[in-house]
């Protein structure tokens, strides 16, 4: 989880560099998109993430802004339709995105605005560890116990969405164009501790993120 320790960093510096502008922490209720909860490719839950924006004004009337973001978004795997016989449990998917860009906010009241923005940036993709166990019944006709391990993949991100801000709250929607990192991936059997396979896949992510956030 080297990269989950360095997005953690990245929020915990924007906090820090918040007297010179606007911090605000977010929750994130994340829903897979494409591939991602593709029931026949990652197979992905609706998830959960949390994260900070760090905005800075361009002008004097607060409207245009630069604004950075950090996100961490985890997706737990849906293992609903294991067959009998069969232990499988997964890690889940991982993504920390650090994006920027521009925001814009609506002169709407002294208390509400409502805001649009786009960014550009890196994603981190990591799919957790997947185990895998069966006795020989069932669904397989011989015993297994392996392990599938995988690398961190990075990707070119994009985000777009809009909400709005009332007094120090903020409400919004944010689609998450995650890319398609290649991800490595090593099979070992559990039972004798060699790597019995070896390879990479790709799969493009995308996420719907309902964001909740106060600002600072």
């Amino acid at each position: 989880m080297r990269s989950f320790w360095m997005a953690s960093g990245f929020v915990a510096s924007l906090a820090v560099s918040a007297v010179a502008g606007n911090f605000t922490l977010l929750g994130a209720f994340s829903l897979p998109q494409g591939d991602l909860g593709d029931s026949k490719k990652a197979n992905a839950e609706n998830g959960f993430g949390v994260g900070g924006d760090f905005s800075v004004p361009l002008q004097a009337s607060n409207q245009l802004f630069i604004t950075t973001t950090g996100l961490f978004i985890h997706n737990a795997e849906n293992t609903d339709d294991v067959p009998s016989g069969v232990t499988y449990d997964a890690g889940g998917w991982n993504n920390i995105s650090i994006l920027s860009g521009v925001k814009f906010v609506g002169n709407n009241s002294p208390t509400m605005a409502f805001y649009g923005l786009a960014q550009i940036g890196l994603n981190f993709a990591l799919l957790g560890d997947e185990d895998l166990q069966s006795s020989g019944y069932g669904y397989y006709s011989y015993d297994i116990d392996e392990t599938t391990s995988y690398e961190a993949g990075t990707s070119l991100a994009l985000a777009f969405g809009g909400g709005v801000e009332v007094n120090r709250f903020n409400i919004g929607l944010r689609y998450l164009i995650l890319g398609k990192p290649k991800l490595k991936y090593e099979i070992t059997d559990n039972t004798t501790g060699d790597v019995i396979g070896k390879g990479t896949g790709k799969l493009s992510i995308s996420i719907l993120a309902l964001l909740v956030g106060f600002s600072f």
